[in-house]
């Protein structure tokens, strides 16, 4: 009984340590630059094959364009073929970030010509479609 009452009084100013002490900038620097850099390793790797269909979100944004994130864009991955669906504002960036197999893609669909659909259309195809490596 004793040892468990020691324990859980220990735990409880160990709680508290770590509550005071992610108040101090520097502190919460170094965890953000752990958490951040651990995410960014991640991101890094190949997707593992598949022999499924996978679709990724790329953008979802408002055509507003009040917000940081990419407007209008799907992925559409099978093992063998590659296809965007859109291209709004910020998709580029996301599927070059997204490790996606930017060298297999073989077109680009619209659902319709609204320019938060196809803000990107020439950076997306121009650069994996029209002139590829």
């Amino acid at each position: 009984m004793k040892k468990s009452i020691l324990f859980f009084i220990g735990l409880m100013i160990i709680a508290g340590l770590v509550r005071v002490s992610l108040k101090v900038p520097a502190v919460q620097d170094f965890a953000l630059d752990r958490i951040a850099g651990a995410f960014v390793q991640q991101a890094t790797e190949r997707l593992p094959a598949s022999e499924s269909l996978r679709v990724y979100v790329c953008g979802s944004a408002s055509p507003l364009g009040v917000t940081d994130q990419a407007q209008a864009c799907i992925a559409v991955l099978t093992p063998d073929h590659f296809y965007v669906i859109d291209s709004g504002a910020g998709s580029t960036k996301n599927l070059s970030v997204g490790n996606l197999p930017m060298d297999r893609l073989q077109g680009i669909f619209l659902t319709h010509f609204h320019s938060d659909y196809i803000a990107e259309l020439f950076e997306v195809g121009d650069e994996y479609i029209y002139w590829p490596n």
